[in-house]
Parts: structure tokens; sequence; C-alpha cells
């Protein structure tokens, strides 16, 4: 992948959210809600943010259906409105209802997990730079 074909989809994903989830902090099973890491997030995004699909971050192949909503996020200690291009926080993660993907991150509170969470419609442009960027072992952590 040539450096300018880079930038260019660089600067097409950062125009719809996508996630790469960390670890579990917390789950309120009564209010369907995650507390979950999200790891250096590729663009900067407003919230809140409807999510339509996970995926498995080592198996692109590996993809659900959901229905999620970024109610907010932690970044420095304080609640935002926007996460920050490229930075770790705490987000929060409301379902309507449980899909068996996020049992992979109900399990996990001490390691990394790799789901990744996007919109549907952006789908292919993540598939793609995702593919791209193990193909040539650039670090997808933007």
């Amino acid at each position: 992948m040539k450096i300018e074909e880079y930038r260019n989809l660089i600067n097409q994903i950062k125009l719809k959210p996508y996630f790469k989830i960390g670890r579990l902090l917390n789950h309120d099973l009564s209010s369907k809600v995650l507390h979950v890491v999200s790891l250096h997030t590729p663009c900067e995004i407003k919230l809140p943010a409807k999510i339509d699909m996970a995926f498995l971050w080592t198996d692109l192949n590996e993809r659900l259906k959901v229905n999620l909503t970024v109610e907010s996020a932690i970044y420095s200690g304080r609640v935002i409105k926007e996460i920050p291009l490229g930075h770790s926080c705490e987000i929060k993660l409301k379902y309507e209802k449980w899909n068996p993907i996020l049992d992979s991150i109900k399990r996990n509170k001490e390691g990394n997990i790799s789901i990744g969470i996007c919109s549907k419609s952006n789908w292919e442009l993540v598939n793609y730079y995702l593919t791209e960027t193990k193909k040539n072992r650039i670090p997808n952590e933007v």
C-alpha cells in the first residue's frame, strides 16, 4: 500500500466510528450497560454513536449484527462528548439485546480482548484497512 493510499484510507475511516474493545471494566445487567476500555480510537467520534456490527479483530470473517450505542466516554478522568483521535478511554456501551459476541467481552476483565465494533455502512472500509495493515505489517492503532 502506498503512503498516499494509506492517508486517503485513514481520512475516509475517520468519518465513521469504529472501536477496538480492550477489556471489560464493569457490567450492569439491570441497565444493559457494559463499561469497557476502547483502545487507540482511530477517529474523533461524537457521542452518542450508534453501532450495528461487531467483529473479531483477529478474524475479520467473524462478525455479527449488534445494536449498541456508545453513550459516553471518560478520558483523563472526565466525561467527554467527543473521543479524541488515537486515544484509549473508557466507553459506556448500551445494548438492547444480549449477543453472543458480548460474552467474549463479559468474560474478560483482565487481559485484552480483540473485539471490534463499527457501523455496518463503514465495514467495507474498516475491513479493507485492517486487512491491508496486517498484510503490510503497519500498526493498525492510528
